[in-house]
């Protein structure tokens, strides 16, 4: 199961003004990374209980500016192949760089990250990364490539 965060590599970007659906807020970003993290709950576990779990990790992160945004998505009548895990997220930073700085203090392992990290990663299973970009990207240039 892939666990998803997207890293948005921003180029001179603003948001959306009243944009009333998450992603349209991003308008403006001009490269986007996003890092797979797809996840399935361990037995027992609530999807509820998750669900209120990382929403409040991904608020912290987002209040200590090291992410820009989150977005949480679940299968749709648990349609899709099974590698694929029940829920996705994407998580949205500025640059790389701030997305290591995300890492980097997560990797502390102090509170108040540690507490609200733990939470989440005690409910779930099955967790790969995955790191991806646009295509092709914005500084390609065509005609030159020997492969």
């Amino acid at each position: 199961q892939v666990a998803a965060l997207a890293a948005l590599a921003a180029s001179g970007a603003r948001r959306a003004a009243n944009a009333s659906e998450p992603w349209e807020a991003l308008a403006g970003y001009a490269h986007f990374h996003p890092v797979g993290k797809r996840v399935n709950l361990k037995r027992g576990v609530r999807d509820i209980d998750f669900v209120e779990a990382f929403t409040v990790y991904m608020e912290l992160l987002e209040r200590e500016g090291v992410i820009e945004g989150w977005r949480l998505t679940r299968k749709k009548l648990g349609l899709g192949p099974a590698h694929l895990g029940e829920f996705h997220f994407m998580i949205e930073v500025s640059d790389l760089t701030q997305l290591d700085s995300a890492f980097n203090w997560v990797a502390t392992r102090a509170d108040p990250v540690e507490t609200e990290h733990f939470n989440v990663n005690s409910l779930v299973q099955d967790i790969q990364f995955a790191l991806y970009r646009d295509f092709p990207d914005p500084v390609r240039e065509q005609g030159e490539e020997r492969f």
